[in-house]
């Protein structure tokens, strides 16, 4: 079976698609797990319920400090997916979903992720959703597999493992693709 190596080649958008929604299913059964423990220990030893920040006696320094752990909470919620996508970026240019499928973010110009490019590449995230996902198909037509937020930090994604691709299946289907286009243009001349 012939197989081309795909280490270093540009990543496919299914490939990334996964990735990311890896990546945010662990986000978000962390942010889940946080937001539901810390109440539940909250309300086990100190008597307080972080809904209502009510206590049994109500006195204003618990008041005060329920309403902080909720503060916090929210931050956390907040924060917790920029600080992770952008931890993982800069330590190993993979988060664990790119990790779990064999992609890297890289720069262009070859050096190590920074925190303000990363940062960057996060900010293109958020346009990239803000567009209702218009900036991720630009995957799709890009030489590169490029996103907008990879064009706005100057970066790519690329295959990490020394995965393999099945040469042979792949001409298998170019060569039907072709005979099918070779056919449509003879039977509309039959007619």
């Amino acid at each position: 079976m012939n197989q081309a190596k795909l280490q270093g080649e540009y990543a496919g958008f299914l490939s990334r698609t996964a990735a990311f929604v890896t990546d945010v299913l662990i986000i978000s059964l962390v942010v889940i797990i946080v937001n539901w423990f810390v109440p539940v220990m909250i309300s086990q030893f100190s008597l307080m319920n972080l809904d209502t920040c009510a206590t049994i006696l109500q006195r204003p320094l618990q008041y005060y400090t329920c309403r902080i752990i909720q503060i916090s909470l929210f931050a956390f919620t907040i924060s917790f997916p920029v600080l992770y996508t952008i931890f993982f970026w800069i330590i190993a240019g993979q988060t664990p979903g790119k990790y779990l499928f064999g992609l890297r973010v890289v720069r262009l110009n070859g050096h190590r992720m920074t925190i303000w490019v990363s940062l960057l590449r996060y900010l293109g995230y958020t346009l990239c959703i803000l567009s209702l996902g218009l900036g991720f198909l630009n995957v799709l037509i890009n030489d590169r597999r490029q996103g907008w937020h990879d064009k706005l930090a100057r970066t790519c994604v690329v295959y990490a493992w020394e995965a393999r691709q099945n040469v042979d299946l792949l001409e298998q289907v170019r060569y039907r693709l072709d005979r099918k286009r070779l056919k449509a243009p003879d039977q509309i001349s039959d007619r």
